[in-house]
């Protein structure tokens, strides 16, 4: 069974410090390979806002781009529901409480980030928390 995780999002909103062409080209190399590999992936309305917000303020995308990266993303990944009431995952930052919510709540294998705070916690539950690289290297390579 191929595995899975939630979207890319966290990996989006975790690599602003990062320059857009090295984003683009690891989102990029990582969506080849687990389009080959047939990945399920799960995004959340929160993962889906944060997307909008790094594109929005801090590269500076138009509006457009922003509507057509959403559903771009939407016609890849599996929409989940969070509960109304997300408890507490992450000591130090309780937004990312919603991205490992995700995860769970889609019982991904996976959950793919640049976020170090969510590396340092390693696993969740059932949920592995990996690097991008890390997944990268977990896929085939595109043929």
């Amino acid at each position: 069974m191929p595995p899975i995780l939630p979207g890319f999002g966290s990996f989006v909103s975790a690599g602003v410090g990062q320059l857009r062409e090295e984003l683009h080209r690891a989102l990029g190399l990582c969506n080849a390979k687990a389009l080959k590999a047939s990945v399920r992936l799960f995004v959340s309305d929160y993962i889906l806002d944060q997307l909008a917000e790094v594109l929005r303020e801090d590269l500076n995308e138009s509006a457009r781009y922003v509507h057509v990266a959403r559903r771009a993303v939407l016609r890849r990944a599996k929409r989940v529901a969070l509960p109304k009431n997300t408890r507490s995952f992450v000591p130090g930052d309780p937004k990312d409480d919603a991205v490992v919510q995700t995860a769970i709540s889609s019982r991904a294998d996976y959950l793919v980030t640049a976020d170090a705070l969510l590396l340092d916690l390693g696993k969740f539950q059932n949920v592995e928390i990996i690097s991008v690289k890390t997944f990268a290297e977990l896929l085939p390579a595109p043929e």
